[in-house]
């Protein structure tokens, strides 16, 4: 379980972190635009149990990054006066895009499952309200 712990809070870092380089494309709109819908496809293909573990850790590192980008994003506006995202999107477009995608997901388990336990995290919606409006719409 440790060990789940440590890839869920490296995958968060690894996605929310700033790319030291304008000629390096951030990672984390790549990650939910690209890479998730494969994921998604991916965890349908597991055994039920394997299904809602996958889908919470997912969860998991979905909400921790787009949180932490909110956070970056509300300290670079506030410090710096910048209202440029530093993670290619400002959080709160990353995260109506996502409720979109996985409204074309419901279909698949596991689109359903990841979009039940983001809907269901209190510190997601408390981050972003709106996304069960768009998730819903």
């Amino acid at each position: 379980m440790r060990e789940i712990e440590i890839v869920k809070r490296m995958a968060m870092f690894v996605l929310a972190t700033p790319r030291s380089s304008s000629q390096t494309p951030p990672l984390l709109p790549i990650f939910l635009h690209v890479v998730l819908p494969s994921l998604i496809s991916n965890i349908d293909s597991q055994q039920p149990v394997e299904q809602n573990v996958t889908a919470d850790i997912l969860a998991t590192i979905i909400s921790s990054a787009l949180t932490a980008a909110a956070h970056l994003d509300w300290a670079v506006r506030t410090i710096c006066s910048e209202h440029r995202p530093i993670l290619g999107q400002h959080s709160p477009a990353m995260v109506r895009q996502l409720a979109a995608e996985l409204r074309t997901q419901k279909d698949k388990p596991a689109g359903k499952l990841v979009a039940q336990k983001l809907a269901a995290s209190q510190g997601f919606v408390t981050n972003f309200p709106f996304f069960v409006k768009e998730l819903n719409a």
